[in-house]
């Protein structure tokens, strides 16, 4: 958007636009709810908005669901999650991955690899 003539303002408004409403986690079967916090921001997996738009989210059972946010982390989407495992497993066959740190610096270069190819779309490359 730099690029494009949009000044620092429009930009951050343009991000705040564009970024989803977090649910906090919450299995379906408990009947407490998640207390929250104001600085945890966290993913409801069983939320079925995205499911209709992907086929592999829609394919996802929720045992899916809770490995990869267990994996991942709750800051990603269903979608995310998948393209983050596609490339880890991807990794892993390519590369003698073995140790705790191998797979520790594996996740994080999966997480990274995502996040700059979603800037690259943007047009952020600075931010890439």
């Amino acid at each position: 958007m730099k690029a494009g003539g949009y000044d620092a303002a429009e930009i951050a408004e343009a991000v705040a636009a564009s970024r989803q409403d977090l649910t906090p986690v919450r299995p379906p079967d408990l009947d407490e709810p998640v207390a929250e916090t104001s600085n945890t921001v966290s993913y409801n997996p069983w939320n079925n908005d995205e499911v209709e738009d992907d086929p592999l989210v829609a394919s996802l059972t929720d045992d899916d669901k809770l490995m990869l946010l267990m994996k991942w982390g709750k800051s990603y989407k269903p979608s995310e999650w998948i393209q983050l495992e596609k490339l880890y497993n991807e990794m892993t066959e390519s590369y003698d991955i073995q140790t705790a740190g191998h797979f520790d610096t594996l996740k994080l270069v999966c997480k990274t690899s995502l996040k700059a190819n979603q800037l690259l779309d943007l047009g952020d490359v600075d931010g890439a």
